[in-house]
C-alpha cells in the first residue's frame, strides 16, 4: 500500500510539473509571436518614411494605413488631397464672353474679364453633377466709359439648362480695376432644382 501511494504522488507529481512545462511553452510562443508582430508593425510603419513622395492623378488611387490598433489597411484617397491635376496648367484671359464654357477652364486657370458686357456665364456640363471638379477662376472687372450698365454680374448654370445662379456682383463705376477670385480648388458638383423643374449647379468647396 505504501508503493502505492508513493506511485500515486509520483504520478500527481508528473502531471504537475508537465502542466508547468505546457504552460512555459506556451507563455515562450506567445511571447515570440508577440515580439514578431510588434517587429512586423515597426517595420512596417518605419517603411512609410522610405516611400517616395508621389502627386496622384485620379480619384481612385489607395494607401496602406496604420490609423486602426495598429492594423494595416488599404483605404481610399480623397481627390481634394490629391492637389491639382497634372494636366492642370497655365492661365487663359477671357474677355467679355456671353459664357465660359468646360474646355476653357478645364485644364488651365482663366481670368473672366467683364468690360463692355454686364454679365457672363459660367458653364458645367451635366455629366459633372454629383462629382468633383478642380476650378481656378478669377473675376475681373474693368470700367468702361462705352456702357451705362457698372453693375457687373456672374452667374453659374448648366450647360442644357436655362436656369442660373448669381455667383458674384460688382459695380465698375469710379473704379479702373479689380479682381478678386470666384472659384479655386475642388468642388463638388451638387443640384438644385427650381418650382420650374429646371436644375442649377451648387458647387461645394472640399
Amino acid at each position: 500500500d505504501l508503493e502505492l501511494i508513493q506511485f500515486e504522488i509520483l504520478v500527481e507529481s508528473l502531471k504537475e510539473i508537465l502542466a508547468e512545462k505546457s504552460e512555459i511553452n506556451q507563455l515562450k510562443s506567445d511571447l515570440i509571436n508577440y515580439l514578431q508582430i510588434n517587429d512586423f508593425e515597426d517595420q512596417f510603419k518605419n517603411s512609410f518614411k522610405l516611400i517616395p513622395k508621389h502627386t496622384f492623378d485620379v480619384k481612385n488611387e489607395q494607401i496602406v494605413s496604420c490609423y486602426q490598433d495598429g492594423i494595416p489597411q488599404i483605404v481610399d484617397i480623397p481627390i481634394w488631397w490629391q492637389g491639382k491635376p497634372h494636366s492642370f496648367g497655365g492661365m487663359h484671359t477671357i474677355i467679355d464672353d456671353d459664357a465660359i464654357l468646360e474646355f476653357q477652364y478645364d485644364t488651365k486657370a482663366i481670368i473672366i474679364v467683364l468690360k463692355n458686357k454686364s454679365s457672363t456665364s459660367i458653364v458645367i456640363n451635366e455629366s459633372h453633377k454629383d462629382k468633383y471638379i478642380y476650378l481656378q477662376i478669377d473675376a475681373e472687372i474693368r470700367h468702361s466709359s462705352s456702357t451705362e450698365d457698372h453693375n457687373k454680374k456672374f452667374y453659374l448654370k448648366f450647360e442644357k439648362s436655362s436656369a442660373k445662379m448669381l455667383i458674384a456682383s460688382f459695380s465698375s463705376q469710379n473704379m479702373p480695376t479689380l479682381r478678386t477670385p470666384i472659384y479655386n480648388g475642388w468642388y463638388y458638383v451638387g443640384s438644385g432644382k427650381l418650382s420650374g423643374g429646371e436644375l442649377m449647379p451648387i458647387l461645394n468647396k472640399v
